[in-house]
């Protein structure tokens, strides 16, 4: 018996010299014979692996991880909990802070059990192995293979310290679900950050890499929490934890709540990428996987309203028969800073970097860009209030002859109507009274394209070449928000690179368009539009808007619908259409900016204030409201109502023209003695004519004229009774001045007491006027790729 145990031992001593033996045979040939051959230890392939990208919002937290392969996002070993750390050490190499990279007892356990296989089938390689067979080596195993990772690891272990090597173990292994190193898994499996991992969370991690196919918890939960104890057990056998905190971590429940965030704010997070990809030069791959922190303006609150809502099909027009969705965008932006707070490309996101409809397709505006393009620069020319008027009729426009939708006209009619009905005659009328040139030279200061194309009348009402962005349109609109200065709209203000290097900062560009009082009462016309006008289902009983619908219309029916909104707060604008618009791909008559698009706005606003109370809209520093008589006001004469009921009309005035303008008007009207009174244009000299009828024999007439910026009347000539109709024409009016006519009927008794007197208000158009606001430089407007062609439309 003694003999027979003696004889055991001896072939296990004579089995273990014969395998030093072949090892040093081995590794002898091997090395001398393959050296040069050998894989050199490269750093980069640790340090440089593919990091995610990082995407913040405006607030510096964190919205979405995107990466392109692998999912990785390195954390220094300092935010990882030193408990979790040892669930690792436990689990993988329980002597790593004892060896230097290769552990000599670990491989003679494992040659043994090679032996006795007659192949490789147990593993002994230290974390710094492990770290090395994955960053450089394949998966085969061979004792060459073995040889290459034993050497580079003792180079690692030379040239870095324990806690280095363990944070790029830590920061480069695969946990199973997509995730690289400890951040993106903790993430992945509990939607947290690593340095808030408990240590049951960490044992349980570390469970997972041993096969993430085996043992990852949200494919194998039962043998991940197997392993997890048996790791935690091994935490307590090292002395790594206590029996009871042991006990205690054996004893939680295995829970995860996996991230949900992998596709969350994906229109948004595209237009960021896209963004910082051209800012920086880059491929999409690189930006993808190098690692990049970009801070962006996305208010979450806002951009999950917008998502929301969009979620909802009855806030959109029917499909097309063929089942081809209405296609929407909307951008919704922080007026006072220019961020963008919100961003939707389509109905669906489906394909990351597709087609970003509110930042990369151009569309006619319709009507949404006369408060743009038409009535801001008719107001900042003093020449124009809320209460001017306009006939609204059909017209020529040598040659260009606009309709109203539904070829609807209601004859004399003020600007605050003509802008609530979205009549589109008056709107032309202004523009043609402004000049094309200087209406143009405002709007693109506010970020609104052009091309070489468009140069006539039909701009007024959104007959663009090309046409605009949601995006581009929204910083029009948010100018007005923010008490008339525009700043560009930015997504990206921050890039940094993975080692915390700012490679860009976005600049705060802003410039004051126009004055706090015109821009005022351009924000409360717009507000009776959507509390009396055609935007009404936009209005919100806790939420003061204003706003304007717009609609282009097509050879059948409509192609784009917009609604153009905000507050004091944000400035929201929609669009909806079809990409490709035909015979049968196109919108209902009836389905304009003021239904769906009005519907949709709302929802959003309403998912970001609840029940909240929005900001009121203040009356700023000089600015006045009066009540006119409205009977006075539709003859063109500036008179105070005697009374607040429906025989008056409530309007604001910038304060110091309002003396000017109410002066010389009141007297007693139409008493007889004069009739027709008008001022028009002659077509061909384009001076303008006086009309009127005296009707009294011994009465004077004197026409009399004050051109813009004077203080007092001129008299022009003084006229006698006559028989038929007085036409006069001003011939002495100079171009680009704007003049109040005034006429008064005068007893040569009692000249100083008029029996009758009235004024309009006329001024001729500039050759090629120029408007240049003080102080600014012009902003180039972001390149984006055209849509086609819109064909003008009549329609609101």
């Amino acid at each position: 018996m003694e003999l027979t145990t003696t004889r055991k031992v001896l072939r296990i001593v004579a089995l273990i010299l014969l395998l030093l033996v072949l090892c040093a045979i081995t590794f002898t040939t091997v090395f001398f014979l393959n050296i040069q051959d050998f894989a050199q230890l490269d750093m980069n392939k640790i340090l440089g692996a593919d990091q995610s990208t990082l995407i913040y919002d405006y607030k510096g937290e964190v919205i979405r991880t995107v990466y392109s392969g692998e999912n990785r996002v390195w954390v220094d070993i300092e935010e990882i909990p030193r408990e979790v750390q040892l669930a690792f050490v436990a689990a993988e190499d329980a002597r790593f802070y004892q060896h230097s990279g290769v552990d000599v007892r670990r491989i003679f356990g494992a040659l043994w059990a090679d032996i006795k296989a007659g192949k490789l089938v147990q593993g002994a390689s230290t974390i710094t192995q492990q770290l090395i067979k994955n960053s450089h080596l394949t998966r085969t195993k061979t004792f060459v293979r073995k040889i290459e990772e034993a050497l580079m690891a003792i180079k690692l272990e030379q040239a870095y310290d324990k806690d280095e090597i363990l944070e790029m173990y830590l920061n480069y292994i695969y946990f199973g679900g997509g995730a690289y190193g400890i951040q993106a898994a903790a993430q992945r499996y509990f939607s947290k950050d690593a340095r808030d991992l408990t240590v049951e969370e960490g044992a349980s991690l570390a469970a997972a890499i041993k096969s993430p196919s085996n043992y990852a918890p949200h494919i194998e939960p039962e043998n991940n929490k197997g392993r997890r104890d048996v790791i935690l057990g091994l935490m307590e056998e090292y002395g790594f934890l206590d029996a009871q905190a042991a006990a205690d971590a054996k004893a939680k429940p295995l829970v995860l709540q996996e991230n949900e965030k992998t596709g969350q704010f994906g229109w948004y997070v595209d237009a960021a990428l896209m963004e910082a990809a051209s800012t920086l030069g880059m491929s999409f791959e690189s930006l993808l996987t190098g690692g990049y922190r970009i801070y962006t303006e996305m208010d979450p609150v806002v951009q999950s309203a917008a998502e929301e809502a969009y979620k909802n099909p009855e806030l959109f027009p029917e499909n097309a028969a063929d089942g081809t969705k209405v296609e929407s965008a909307m951008v919704v932006m922080d007026p006072a800073s220019g961020g963008v707070r919100a961003m939707i490309g389509g109905r669906d996101y489906s394909v990351q970097l597709g087609l970003n409809r509110a930042t990369s397709v151009r569309r006619s505006p319709g009507s949404s860009i006369k408060p743009i393009l038409v009535y801001l620069p008719a107001l900042m020319s003093g020449r124009y209030t809320g209460a001017s008027l306009f006939l609204d009729e059909p017209t020529d426009f040598n040659g260009y002859s606009p309709r109203n939708f539904g070829d609807k006209y209601e004859g004399t009619i003020t600007l605050r109507h003509a802008m609530e009905q979205s009549s589109n005659v008056p709107a032309v009328t202004a523009m043609d009274a402004l000049g094309v040139e200087y209406c143009k030279a405002f709007a693109q200061e506010a970020g609104i394209p052009f091309t070489s194309q468009d140069t006539g009348l039909s701009l007024a009402l959104g007959g663009f070449s090309t046409g605009v962005s949601p995006l581009e349109l929204c910083g029009a609109y948010a100018m007005m928000a923010n008490d008339g200065v525009y700043t560009q709209p930015k997504v990206v203000t921050r890039i940094e690179d993975r080692e915390g290097n700012v490679l860009y900062a976005a600049g705060f560009t802003s410039k004051r368009l126009i004055k706090s009082s015109v821009n005022f009462m351009m924000t409360d016309i717009l507000r009776s539009t959507v509390e009396e006008g055609n935007c009404g289902r936009l209005a919100l009983s806790n939420v003061p808007l204003a706003g304007k619908s717009g609609t282009h219309g097509h050879t059948v029916g409509n192609r784009d619908i917009w609604m153009a909104s905000y507050n004091k707060e944000y400035a929201m604008v929609t669009w909806m259409g079809f990409d490709v618009t035909d015979e049968d791909h196109h919108l209902p008559g009836n389905v304009t900016g003021g239904t769906y698009p009005a519907q949709l706005s709302r929802a959003v606003y309403q998912g970001i204030y609840g029940e909240k109370a929005g900001p009121e809209f203040s009356v700023p520093e000089g600015v006045t409201r009066v009540s006119l008589d409205a009977a006075s006001l539709m003859d063109g004469i500036l008179k105070l109502a005697t009374d607040t009921g429906e025989n008056a009309v409530s309007e604001y005035f910038e304060t110091a023209s309002l003396a000017t303008l109410l002066s010389n008007q009141g007297g007693p009207g139409e008493s007889g003695a004069v009739s027709g009174f008008d001022v028009t244009t002659d077509d061909a000299t384009k001076k303008p004519i006086i009309s009127f009828s005296t009707n009294e024999a011994a009465l004077r007439y004197q026409l009399m004229r004050r051109a813009e910026g004077a203080s007092s009347y001129e008299v022009v000539k003084e006229f006698s009774h006559s028989g038929s109709p007085i036409v006069y024409v001003d011939s002495s009016a100079q171009d680009g001045i704007g003049y109040t006519y005034y006429l008064a009927a005068v007893d040569s008794a009692a000249p100083q007491e008029p029996v009758y007197e009235t004024s309009k208000i006329f001024f001729l158009p500039a050759a090629a006027p120029s408007w240049t606001p003080p102080d600014w430089e012009a902003t180039p407007s972001p390149s984006l790729e055209p849509s086609p062609t819109p064909a003008e439309s009549p329609a609101a």
